[in-house]
């Protein structure tokens, strides 16, 4: 049977399920995880450069900044709240959601897989990066990375938010902001 891909008119989703048994046939441990099977491209051929593509398709993001509501469903365990929310911003054309200079509640991730929201994460980055928080940024991206991944609904990472590097004495250089993006892409 052919794979079917995550897309936001139907938001395909797999599980894989895995159990750890003794020889006597035991479960020892056992974990599920719930995935989807995307292809999102930002075009460098395209004209103009930068169309967006997803699972080879065209498309345009209708999107909207979220500064709290969805992961406040998830504090209060409001899951009908963080439905209807995702769905009232279908409802209204929204396809793609930022929740800005935060990495949200991992339900509000899988909540999005779920309806079919595209979302963009960012790493909690602000203004420029000194070289003391370097390999702090790349030890923490990678912890962020693990927790996003399988999450279909997420089409975009940002890094730096509102980068004002050139007027900071203690930023790094442009060189090294440029070998840091190579990094966190890996």
């Amino acid at each position: 049977e052919m794979l079917k891909l995550w897309e936001p008119a139907t938001p395909w989703l797999y599980q894989m399920q895995v159990r750890l048994s003794d020889k006597k046939g035991n479960v020892l441990d056992g974990r599920k995880q719930q995935f989807g099977m995307r292809q999102f491209v930002i075009s460098e051929t395209s004209v103009p450069k930068g169309r967006f593509y997803l699972n080879g398709k065209e498309v345009r993001l209708r999107g909207t900044n979220t500064m709290g509501f969805l992961q406040k469903s998830v504090m209060a365990h409001d899951w009908e709240r963080l439905t209807d929310d995702l769905l009232l911003a279908k409802l209204t054309n929204i396809n793609f959601i930022r929740t800005t200079q935060r990495i949200v509640p991992k339900e509000v991730y899988e909540y999005a897989d779920r309806v079919g929201m595209m979302m963009q994460a960012d790493l909690p980055l602000f203004a420029y990066i000194n070289q003391k928080q370097y390999t702090e940024i790349l030890k923490q991206a990678s912890g962020i990375e693990r927790v996003l991944r399988n999450h279909p609904s997420v089409i975009l990472m940002s890094y730096l938010n509102e980068s004002m590097a050139e007027k900071q004495a203690h930023a790094i250089s442009r060189y090294a902001y440029e070998r840091l993006f190579d990094a966190l892409d890996v």
